[in-house]
């Protein structure tokens, strides 16, 4: 069964008509025909977006997961495309460049959260509390004494004040977000054993733990990432929990809201976290291709277009369809990014464009983190990141929301050209959630356009029918459909191309222009 798979794949790779033929698809052979032909576009074709995102969510790749045989053949796949467009490789020769991936399971069985005073109380993992994870030095386990550092606000406003915090655990009144870059590197240098993040609500708290898993994938390497791969080792816990650690300790209200200064509290309780559970190694690749600027001074720099090849994979038990394929995150991403390249080349801009394609997005951001680490190409001489990952609007979205806009003079270029089509447009604050934000976090400007679901000449009705017919975000049910309108997608992939060609044309570069 393992061969037979194995040679199907290789032959879709070569003939996406094949593969069609094979899965009784109707749809039309010259959609898969202009994917392989050897043509030089000046635009972008709905042709190819529709072969590209057929082969990549098609079940063949059982939902690309991250250190899969299906994400390893996504990226023979996207490698094949560039090298059919004639693309030079990104990786010093080579078009792949292999990601160190490692993942731990933990033992639920053998992982225990022990705190003492004078009594002793022992939870249990899954479902009293659960790893957070983060890089291989996070899977240890710790103990010490507690001290309350409030919310994440009053831990934030209490860093760098040079109290010692060694020998003793972290408790946070919820999760850091997006203060994680701030805080834990503070905590490891002030001497922190580890941290416990207290969610009291019940219902978040069901929510946190329908979403967990007892694998952690990380990057088996060095890498600066407090948010997605900390070295500090955490752990998230519930009300229980949170009743046992907290119960006497004097809160002031008024300081954790900010309205008088936050002294941090000495619980006067220990805690011991005992994890238990097997690494393994899942190595991953990453994919790239180079298309040469055309203006010799200005070669050596680069804009980046970015998506990520993996999905969630095969999900065993669910019935009748088990295979998560990923049609809109992020088959759609990768194609405009294919077709892009492949219009670009009808007149090179200034600057080289670099298209990357990026494995374990949906693990956090491993991929492009690892890249980011080790780019192909110096992080000084990437000029700006356009990424891809908003899934595959079934209309022409007249509003869109530019992630990461507010911090750079990209933003205002995407801004610009969003109300030059006469659509309208917001610039948001970044978040680390999608493939952009490792460049963004090392100073290279960098955006997510993101596409609303205002559409263009839908009315609520037909809005609410393409819906429910195609908006399926991480379920089994976001597949290719022969129906689905590509004139959306089309439209992105236009926008898309348009910032990339005005950034690798700007003078000056775009640059960051607030922390």
């Amino acid at each position: 069964m393992q061969r037979a798979l194995r040679k199907a794949s290789f032959i879709a790779l070569l003939c996406p008509a094949w593969l069609a033929a094979q899965q009784g698809t109707h749809s039309p052979a010259a959609a898969f025909h202009h994917a392989t032909a050897p043509a030089r576009a000046t635009a972008i074709d709905t042709m190819a977006l529709r072969a590209y995102t057929f082969f990549l969510s098609g079940d063949v790749l059982e939902g690309r997961a991250a250190g899969t045989r299906g994400a390893r053949a996504a990226a023979l796949y996207i490698e094949a495309q560039l090298r059919r467009l004639g693309l030079e490789p990104a990786f010093r020769g080579h078009y792949r460049q292999d990601v160190p991936l490692a993942h731990f399971t933990v033992d639920d069985e053998q992982t225990t959260l022990t705190v003492a005073d004078r009594d002793t109380t022992v939870f249990r993992t899954g479902a009293d509390f659960v790893i957070i994870g983060g890089a291989r030095p996070a899977y240890r386990g710790f103990s010490g004494s507690l001290v309350f550092l409030g919310v994440p606000g009053t831990a934030m406003r209490h860093r760098d004040r040079g109290h010692s915090l060694d020998g003793r655990i972290v408790v946070l009144l919820g999760l850091p977000g997006m203060d994680a870059p701030s805080l834990v590197p503070d905590w490891i240098r002030r001497g922190a054993k580890g941290a416990l993040l207290l969610v009291p609500d019940s219902v978040m708290w069901e929510r946190f733990l329908s979403e967990r898993s007892n694998r952690h994938d990380f990057v088996d390497a060095p890498v600066n990432d407090p948010i997605w791969q900390p070295r500090l080792p955490m752990v998230v816990a519930g009300p229980r929990v949170f009743r046992r650690v907290m119960a006497g300790v004097p809160v002031d209200v008024a300081s954790l809201r900010g309205a008088k200064p936050f002294t941090p509290v000495p619980i006067g309780r220990n805690a011991q976290v005992r994890i238990q559970g097997m690494f393994a190694k899942t190595p991953g690749q990453n994919v790239g291709g180079v298309l040469p600027g055309s203006e010799t001074a200005r070669r050596d720099e680069y804009v980046a277009v970015t998506a990520h090849l993996d999905h969630l994979g095969i999900m065993p038990g669910l019935s009748p369809d088990s295979i998560f394929n990923g049609f809109s995150d992020d088959a759609a991403g990768v194609a405009m990014s294919l077709a892009m390249a492949e219009s670009l080349q009808g007149g090179a801009p200034d600057r080289s464009v670099l298209f990357l394609y990026f494995t374990g997005e949906e693990k956090g951001l491993l991929g492009s983190t690892y890249y980011a680490t080790v780019p192909a190409v110096p992080l000084h001489r990437m000029v700006a990141v356009v990424n891809l990952d908003a899934g595959a609007p079934p209309a022409t979205s007249v509003q869109w929301r530019i992630a990461g806009g507010t911090v750079s003079t990209l933003g205002t270029l995407a801004d610009s050209l969003v109300r030059a089509r006469g659509w309208v447009d917001t610039l948001s604050a970044p978040r680390p959630n999608a493939d952009y934000w490792p460049f963004l976090a090392r100073g290279v400007p960098s955006i997510f356009p993101i596409p609303e679901k205002n559409w263009e000449g839908v009315s609520p009705e037909r809005r609410k029918e393409l819906l429910d017919r195609f908006e399926h975000y991480h379920d089994p049910a976001d597949e290719w459909h022969a129906d689905f309108p590509f004139v959306g997608l089309l439209n992105y992939a236009s926008l898309a191309e348009q910032i990339v060609r005005a950034a690798a044309n700007a003078a000056p570069a775009p640059h960051i222009t607030a922390p």
